[in-house]
């Protein structure tokens, strides 16, 4: 039997861990999805509402059908992070998959936050250096800030599943 190394050990816990709070965050999700319904928008505020939250209260529409798929994502995490910790070689394929995955959610969010900071901006009849653009500016930076930030642990996971010791240690003794 393969010694596994600790890079290994590692990333399967990380998994694990992760998916479950993506777990609970799920369950708390449809657990507000069925206590508290949505209320009815405005008609008349939606043509004033900018196109960042528009775009967030359509998903809203579907936030049942988005914890139910956090749920999926969750179990995935939970069950493939024990099979890599298990030295299956199937489970780096997919650790990696879903590293990618966030990776490109967290550029997504990030990009979608810099977006909303910049639609909530200053008010149309506001001075250019008033507190509207301070505030903005502040969301902005906070924006990059995240990307930078939560950008870099699927790097270093993706990185890691694609090295050298991981694809060792999960290679079958007989090949």
């Amino acid at each position: 039997m393969n010694q596994r190394p600790t890079s290994v050990t590692v990333i399967g816990w990380l998994f694990i861990i992760v998916g479950s709070l993506t777990a609970l965050g799920g369950v708390f999700g449809l657990a507000m999805s069925l206590v508290f319904p949505m209320p009815a928008p405005d008609p008349s505020a939606v043509s004033q509402t900018p196109a960042p939250f528009r775009l967030m209260a359509g998903l809203f529409d579907h936030f049942m059908a988005l914890a139910i798929g956090q749920l999926v994502v969750a179990a995935v995490m939970v069950t493939s992070g024990r099979a890599f910790l298990q030295l299956r070689p199937w489970a780096r394929p997919v650790l990696e998959v879903l590293s990618w995955l966030g990776l490109i959610y967290t550029l997504g969010f990030g990009c979608f936050w810099v977006w909303g900071a910049l639609a909530m901006g200053r008010t149309p009849g506001e001075a250019a250096g008033g507190p509207g653009a301070a505030f903005m500016w502040v969301f902005v930076g906070f924006g990059v800030l995240l990307i930078l930030l939560f950008a870099v642990p699927p790097i270093l996971l993706i990185r890691a599943l694609r090295g050298r010791t991981v694809r060792e240690a999960l290679t079958p003794a007989s090949a």
